[in-house]
């Protein structure tokens, strides 16, 4: 008698395994791609940077298997979208490992993927692009490119989503940050207002994304020396933080010390004094 066959000859033994040549992808293929992807984000939220890699580069094996069987949709999104998503995740990954020039390269592959792969994925290449402006600013200190990422990303915004969409005052938001390093404070401040407005309008004036926004336009104003402008946004930042945040969170402290500055730019001595002095109560505190 023959040697038996296994019941399970040429089938993969792992569900990470290759697929066979019969397989066509199916729902149940984006399904585990999907889960890895998810789990990859959590761990990556954890701080748990090279458990987040392994599982993306899985999801990404997978993928690359799935490539070879056809280019199936699934919500609109082709093999090749799944794939530029999770090369985008990865590079952000990668980046907080220290792997910069691994994630810099990822990033671009995923945006020529997506810019090759059809109008579905529009949103996915307005994403991409800012992210690479924000890897600009961000790991590799390139002010330029990161500049002429984030108009390109700004001009889809508005071809995508519309000028008054959430992602698009996040893009104006960066590009105040970036005109600011670039001592364009003018601009900076235009670019803060604009978010400001988008924010406001969809999310309320007392979110912390307001705030946030509001903060950087006093931090402008501050630098063109409109002290006055600059004390009154701070002191409106400092109302939604004291009701949106915890009492001794960094981020009032930190807008707490900038008002005291600006009330001494102001010759306005017990105003700083009485700013700092809850300053380091709540560091007091928090130490």
């Amino acid at each position: 008698a023959g040697r038996a066959v296994s019941a399970g000859a040429g089938v993969p033994s792992s569900r990470w395994g290759a697929l066979p040549p019969w397989h066509k992808p199916d729902a149940s293929d984006y399904a585990l791609v999907e889960v890895l992807l998810r789990l990859g984000l959590a761990y990556s939220s954890l701080g748990l940077y090279a458990h987040a890699a392994q599982l993306l580069r899985k999801a990404l094996l997978r993928v690359e298997e799935m490539m070879k069987y056809g280019k199936i949709q699934v919500i609109g999104l082709s093999v090749e979208g799944i794939r530029a998503e999770l090369l985008g995740t990865l590079s952000g990954v990668l980046c907080q490992q220290g792997l910069c020039a691994d994630g810099e390269a990822m990033l671009w592959q995923a945006r020529q993927l997506v810019k090759h792969a059809g109008v579905f994925h529009k949103e996915l290449e307005v994403r991409l692009t800012c992210d690479l402006a924000e890897f600009y600013l961000r790991y590799a200190g390139d002010l330029r490119k990161a500049d002429k990422l984030l108009k390109q990303g700004l001009k889809l915004h508005h071809e995508v989503f519309g000028f008054e969409h959430i992602d698009t005052a996040k893009t104006l938001n960066a590009m105040g940050v970036l005109s600011a390093q670039r001592g364009c404070f003018k601009k900076a401040a235009e670019y803060f207002q604009q978010a400001i407005d988008i924010r406001s309008k969809i999310l309320g004036l007392g979110h912390l994304n307001v705030a946030d926004s509001k903060h950087n336009l006093a931090g402008a104003l501050e630098s063109m020396e409109r002290f006055d402008e600059a004390a009154q946004i701070y002191e409106k930042v400092l109302q939604i933080k004291n009701v949106e945040l915890p009492p001794n969170h960094f981020s009032i402290l930190d807008t707490q010390n900038k008002l005291s500055a600006v009330y001494s730019r102001l010759n306005k001595p017990h105003q700083s004094v009485k700013v700092l002095r809850q300053c380091l109560t709540q560091c007091l505190e928090t130490v």
